[in-house]
């Protein structure tokens, strides 16, 4: 008889730059490593050209105004300075609101490109269906570049929802916070979509390890890390629901009779703080230039 949930599952990506690996290094092993996590290289280039040229002019006040600051953002298909002769730069890698590993994309020669998270998240829509909500650092910008790529009518009628973390979301601008960051949202509860920067904090302990050696080692290296990450997750997996679950009675308790007094002095339903949402996004959507007053 429970309400159902506004999404099925909740989901956190972001690009690490640690897991290098020299373009030199190892090339006498030609091995491949099969692994659940790692989607191919060659089902990732699939989307190599599919959002080149969609890149227009942002407008102030737009919803992507506040990602130029982003090296996401301004990632680039081709090596810079800092990777020079390294092969992998990086990887990209999705995971679930309870930390366990999902995905992983080896980031080649290059910066964090749309085709990494678009490559992971038509696998997402794939196995695991509608109603996902995904969390990632740029997701303001990213919702229109996957609805302008190749998953873009697959992703619309699943219902991909995206989010912006909580802690790097407190620096896009206003407008965009109102649309994507999960405490202005009803939908997402106590998630903080930063479970990555959690994760890559131990991972990039394993990265010295193959930095030097061939690919085949480095996703070695990397799939045993994740298959240890995943079972400790699992074993500490009822007292993590468990101290959710005591943190969200404690927020309750805790601010739930001010909150009451708060609208009983200034006749305020439940609907209206909704409303304070929808007028406020209203006001910045119609407004061209910030006020001078308010620089």
């Amino acid at each position: 008889d429970e309400p159902q949930l506004p999404h099925s599952k909740l989901l956190a990506a972001d690009g690490n730059n640690s897991s290098k690996r020299f373009a030199r290094a190892g090339h006498q092993d030609a091995r491949v490593f099969e692994s659940d996590y790692i989607i191919p290289t060659e089902e990732v280039d699939e989307f190599e050209d599919d959002v080149h040229g969609h890149r227009r002019r942002t407008q102030v006040g737009s919803d992507t105004a506040c990602t130029q600051k982003w090296k996401t953002f301004q990632a680039k298909d081709h090596a810079s300075h800092w990777m020079d002769g390294l092969h992998e730069t990086g990887n990209f890698l999705c995971v679930c609101r309870h930390g366990f590993v999902l995905y992983s994309v080896d980031m080649v020669k290059s910066g964090e490109l749309a085709k990494y998270p678009i490559s992971c998240l038509r696998k997402l829509l794939q196995v695991y269906g509608s109603d996902l909500a995904l969390g990632y650092d740029i997701g303001c910008a990213h919702s229109g570049t996957v609805s302008r790529s190749q998953i873009g009518s697959l992703a619309q009628s699943q219902k991909l929802r995206f989010y912006v973390g909580a802690f790097h979301g407190y620096a896009h601008n206003r407008r965009c916070q109102l649309g994507f960051h999960p405490r202005f949202l009803t939908t997402a509860g106590l998630e903080d979509f930063e479970t990555n920067e959690r994760l890559f904090s131990k991972q990039n302990l394993t990265a010295h390890l193959f930095r030097h050696s061939s690919t085949y080692h480095r996703h070695l290296t990397l799939d045993f890390f994740w298959t240890r990450w995943d079972e400790d997750r699992r074993a500490s997996l009822a007292d993590w629901l468990y101290d959710k679950y005591r943190q969200a009675l404690e927020i309750v308790r805790s601010t739930a009779p001010e909150v009451e007094r708060i609208q009983s002095d200034h006749t305020i339903s439940d609907d209206d703080f909704l409303g304070f949402l929808e007028e406020e996004k209203s006001y910045l959507h119609r407004l061209q230039h910030e006020p001078e007053s308010e620089v």
